[in-house]
């Protein structure tokens, strides 16, 4: 049975079929690219985004600071979802097994508080996210005892979780534009079937910088690297760009289901060819409901919501009668949609454990790892 796709609901499915177009746009060929009026305007804005984004990389230089601990960054060069809050979870609590004090700082994009702060690690998970940000508060909730702060001004909180937490090691979520502080490794993160798009920068394209900006990063991780086609395509172009630059394979795994977000451990085998209803508010829902098809579920209908989209009653609505309108025995949602659900529909959806996974790469990725932080951090007291 074909999956039917949902954009949103209410005045949220205009925003959601325009972003689709604009995916689209930004995922064609370069020369499928209708020429005119419209198109040299968006040409002109990209430009005057470029100029913009190197007055703005200048100025933060100019001012740039260093935190007295050792600063990972994971970040991306094209908008929309990468995987960097999987390898987030991987460092930190590979730093973690290492004997580091880790920390992790996050901006906390549309939170509503506004001073830096750690993010408690338990209480009313809708509320954390809204205070804090979803990420930042599935973060937390991962990672337990180790602290996540977030802040717009890094330095601030990467401070702050030096003097309350000892952290000899703080790793940047999504930072590699953060230009105001000084990092020691930068871990830039490719979609390995398409990382660079059409190649524009915003608006025209994808891309939050130009593709020459990679030589600032230490290493590349290609995420998504299912095809081995692609994963070599791919290599072979950063290696023709970036000779010297270490590249890394890895794609996500799925572990597991839980019933609720951290709830009783659903065996795969009882999800699998189950009839299911899925939704979810993520840069690119799509790449989640294929990977759920492709584990063999029965997927009836699926919701995409725009990225960071807290459900309104009307969603909730409209999810419930899908599921009786689909006969579904699951409604599926991904980890950081289910922290900003309200308790009630948290405790009913299925969440799936993700995980990255570097296969082969392993070994050569914590080498690698090992090679660059040796000597240069903090030893713990």
């Amino acid at each position: 049975m074909q999956t039917s796709i949902i954009l949103g609901t209410g005045r949220f499915q205009a925003v959601r079929r325009l972003s689709a177009r604009v995916r689209r746009l930004w995922y064609s060929a370069p020369e499928t690219l209708c020429g005119g009026p419209l198109l040299s305007a968006i040409k002109l804005t990209s430009m005057t985004y470029r100029a913009g984004l190197e007055m703005d990389r200048r100025r933060s230089r100019f001012r740039r600071r260093r935190l007295p601990a050792y600063v990972v960054s994971v970040g991306n060069l094209a908008v929309g979802g990468t995987g960097k809050t999987p390898l987030t979870l991987w460092l930190a609590r590979y730093f973690k097994n290492g004997g580091r004090r880790v920390a992790v700082l996050s901006r906390g994009y549309g939170r509503s508080g506004s001073a830096p702060g750690r993010v408690p690690s338990s209480g009313e998970l809708s509320a954390l996210a809204l205070e804090y940000g979803d990420e930042p508060a599935m973060l937390a909730l991962e990672l337990g005892d180790t602290p996540v702060y977030v802040g717009k001004h890094r330095w601030e909180s990467g401070i702050l979780a030096i003097e309350s937490s000892r952290a000899d090691l703080v790793i940047l979520d999504d930072g590699f534009q953060h230009h105001a502080l000084e990092r020691d490794l930068d871990l830039v993160l490719l979609d390995a079937s398409n990382p660079f798009g059409n190649g524009f920068t915003l608006p025209l394209g994808p891309l939050r910088e130009p593709k020459a900006h990679l030589a600032r990063a230490h290493a590349i991780v290609l995420t998504r690297a299912v095809e081995p086609e692609s994963v070599a395509r791919t290599s072979a172009q950063l290696d023709k760009a970036f000779p010297d630059k270490p590249v890394f394979a890895a794609q996500h795994i799925l572990r597991g289901f839980h019933a609720g977000l951290g709830g009783a451990v659903i065996p795969l085998r009882n999800v699998v060819a189950r009839p299911a209803v899925a939704f979810a508010g993520i840069a690119d829902p799509q790449s989640f409901f294929s990977l759920l098809e492709a584990l063999g579920i029965d997927l009836r209908m699926a919701f995409a919501f725009p990225d960071h989209h807290r459900p309104t009653a009307r969603d909730t609505a409209a999810l419930f009668d899908a599921v009786r309108t689909c006969s579904a025995d699951l409604l599926i949602t991904t980890q950081k949609d289910a922290v900003r659900l309200p308790g009630f529909l948290r405790r009913v959806v299925c969440v799936p454990e993700l995980e990255i996974d570097f296969g082969e790469d392993e070994t050569r990725f914590r080498r690698f790892l090992d090679r660059e932080t040796r000597g240069r951090l903090v030893m713990p007291d």
